[in-house]
Order: structure tokens, then C-alpha cells, then sequence
């Protein structure tokens, strides 16, 4: 488990969760409800061939040669695939516009790999600072939004 700033862009990156006990009992329950192995997955740790879970019939045996490696970890990465998170879909920053034309103003929401940089009124002369730590709560925030909203959309080069 690792903060989602230490981790690559070509990593799979899934869930978002406010401590790493929130993370293993995530992960525990997943284990659970699809079969996989604890012990493959390095959560458990025993001198037995099999895994705990095995014995209950809980587990498909990757532990012990019962089900293949390869197997096992493509069941993992589909049982990941809902929780996993969004890749940044554009190649830079982009700017959300907000506009009201009864009220005259028109701003633009500065967004670069799901962080919040700041607002604008203008484009022009636009420097982009440095990214600030992954914010879980501004991701899912404009994940709804952008989902929702269907906004106007400006890429920054």
C-alpha cells in the first residue's frame, strides 16, 4: 500500500482510503469475496503449504498449486478493475471554464492529474505551478462533476 503520489502513471492504482487499516480491511474483504489468497497476496503469513482460507474452501489454492499464478492474479486485476482509479484522460492541465452571463464573470478552474491548482480569470500568461499532493477528496469531487456537468473543457499546453 502506497500514497498515491509515490505511485507511477503505469501502475493500476485502486481506491482511495483514508488509512492503510481502511486499505487492508478493503483488500481482506475483497480476498473473501472473490477467492483470492492472502497468502499469495502477502497478508498472510504460515509454514503451512496451504493458506488458512484453503482449508475453509474460502480459497482457490494458489498457495499450493491448486490454481495457477496466472490465473489467480487475472481473477486479482478483474476484481480490481471497479475500484480502480481514473487515469488522467489529457496529455496536460486543463481549464474548466465557469461562466454567468446574468452576473458578468468568467472564471476558469485550473485541474492538472486530479489536483486542484487554482483559478483564473484570464488565460493568458498562465504559469502552472508544481502539482500539489493527491487530494482524495478533490478527486472524487471532479470525477462527479465532470461526470455530471458536462462542462466546457479548455486543454493547457
Amino acid at each position: 500500500m502506497q500514497h498515491v503520489d509515490t505511485i507511477p502513471n503505469d501502475k493500476i492504482c485502486v481506491g482511495l482510503y483514508p488509512s492503510q487499516i481502511k486499505a487492508k480491511q478493503w483488500l481482506l474483504d475483497l480476498i473473501e469475496k472473490n477467492q483470492l489468497c492472502a497468502k499469495v497476496l502477502g497478508l498472510e503469513f504460515n509454514h503451512r503449504e496451504c493458506c488458512f482460507n484453503y482449508q475453509l474452501r474460502r480459497c482457490k489454492g494458489a498457495c499450493c498449486g491448486k490454481e495457477t499464478l496466472e490465473i489467480h492474479n487475472h481473477r486479482l486485476i478483474q476484481a480490481f478493475e471497479q475500484y480502480s482509479l481514473i487515469t488522467w484522460p489529457w496529455q496536460s492541465a486543463i481549464a474548466i471554464v465557469e461562466e454567468s452571463p446574468l452576473y458578468e464573470y468568467k472564471t476558469y478552474h485550473i485541474i492538472n492529474q486530479w489536483r486542484y491548482l487554482g483559478s483564473v480569470n484570464e488565460l493568458n500568461h498562465l504559469s502552472i505551478a508544481p502539482l500539489p499532493s493527491f487530494s482524495r477528496d478533490s478527486y472524487q469531487i471532479l470525477i462527479r462533476y465532470l461526470q455530471n456537468a458536462n462542462p466546457i473543457i479548455i486543454e493547457l499546453e
